[in-house]
């Protein structure tokens, strides 16, 4: 849904109306056409660290200003694809049906992970290798594998908690547990795992320009990497402070610009933000840990589950086990396939690109979703009950005061 809701329709008039449909039609078509060969640039612009590396100077600066400008070219595919499932899907449904063949996001990451598993299988050696943790050695022995394992990580790994930002850590920065979500697959993609027309358009145009993100966040990357070794930069990730154009031509004060805008971001991460800004806005008054009560939300998938929240923050946290519950911003909602195997899931308020349902399918736990605060009132650390029936996560045990200090704009309850 639109945050302001579904706009109010005029006065009935058959003319207009007819009128109206034909031009969105039109547009739909247009969407299509663009959205494919975005997804297409996405494909063919791909280039791999070796490749970066082997540009120069001049020509990793024009890549960063190609990348970026196809990123701005996506968020506004990305939009028209919000507009049209929310206010036109009957209309768009048939002009988007091949540009979504083969399911939303989800769908995709789960056929992808499901082949994957199958080489695996097929390659009993690489298997051994794989599970005594050597994946050189697992790529030695079955090219094939090589081949498969490269190919998920480029499709999927530029997934992850907070992969909008520039400088979060993806799944291509831990291709291990890429390889873990293959291993856990255990079954080929359902119908019911994917999602078509117009609400699968609206998911790939995302997803298409998460993936420009990350040739964007590589080739920064590697800029900052070089900055770094001629001592411009203290540090290579220092860069992500910089605008590009800073990046690209570094001013005097450049380290000084950094200082400053490393503090103001740890301040501005502790602020609360509305769902929705239009105008003017004030932070919200910071969340506080839920103390030994209840939180409720939208059940998504029933059941029952006890267990230890993590709060998943990026990619180091996917590693979950079936004795923690995880807790993860909406957003970020299509990640959880790869995080592990938690015995629920919680998701705060808001809208992500995927469909909660289609990710509730593929775990198969509790899981509860629109939790207001969800990722700050829950601490990693706390013991929680999750209850896939009545849509309520019951605090069993508080996390300690070290615990919820890690949290940013978190105090301890009163």
């Amino acid at each position: 849904p639109l945050p302001a809701g579904r706009p109010k329709a005029g006065p009935a008039n058959p003319v207009t109306g007819a009128l109206t449909s034909a031009r969105i039609a039109a547009a739909a078509r247009m969407f299509r056409r663009h959205l494919a060969a975005y997804g297409a640039a996405a494909e063919a612009e791909h280039l791999d660290s070796r490749s970066l590396s082997s540009l120069t100077d001049a020509a990793l600066g024009a890549r960063i200003r190609l990348v970026r400008n196809r990123i701005q070219q996506g968020w506004v595919l990305s939009g028209l694809g919000v507009l049209f499932a929310a206010v036109a899907p009957t209309q768009v449904e048939a002009a988007t049906a091949d540009a979504s063949e083969g399911g939303g996001t989800v769908g995709r990451m789960h056929a992808e992970l499901a082949s994957l598993a199958n080489v695996i299988t097929a390659h009993p050696y690489a298997r051994i290798s794989i599970d005594g943790g050597d994946l050189d050695a697992a790529r030695a022995a079955a090219p094939m594998f090589a081949t498969a394992f490269d190919a998920a990580v480029t499709r999927i790994g530029h997934r992850g908690p907070g992969d909008i930002d520039l400088a979060a850590r993806v799944f291509a920065d831990r291709p291990e547990a890429v390889l873990a979500a293959a291993g856990r697959v255990t079954r080929a993609p359902q119908a019911d795992d994917t999602v078509t027309g117009a609400a699968a358009a609206r998911e790939l145009a995302y997803d298409a320009t998460l993936r420009f993100t990350h040739e964007l966040r590589s080739a920064v990357r590697e800029l900052g990497t070089r900055l770094a070794g001629q001592e411009k930069l203290a540090a290579a990730e220092d860069i992500f402070y910089l605008t590009t154009e800073e990046a690209l031509v570094m001013p005097v004060d450049a380290r000084l610009r950094i200082k400053r805008r490393a503090a103001e971001r740890e301040r501005l991460q502790a602020l609360v933000l509305p769902p929705v800004i239009n105008g003017r806005w004030e932070p919200l008054t910071a969340h506080r840990p839920a103390d030994n009560g209840e939180l409720r939300g939208r059940v998504v998938s029933r059941g029952v589950a006890e267990g230890t929240v993590r709060v998943l923050g990026s990619v180091d946290d996917a590693d979950l086990t079936s004795g923690e519950i995880a807790v993860l911003a909406a957003a970020d909602l299509d990640s959880a396939i790869l995080a592990g195997t938690p015995a629920a899931v919680v998701a705060d308020s808001g809208r992500g690109a995927a469909d909660p349902a289609v990710v509730a399918r593929h775990l198969g736990v509790p899981f509860v979703v629109d939790v207001p605060g969800a990722t700050a009132r829950l601490v990693t650390g706390m013991r929680v009950r999750v209850d896939g029936t009545s849509g309520t996560v019951t605090v069993l045990a508080d996390a300690t005061e070290e615990e919820v200090a890690a949290v940013p704009g978190a105090t301890l309850a009163q």
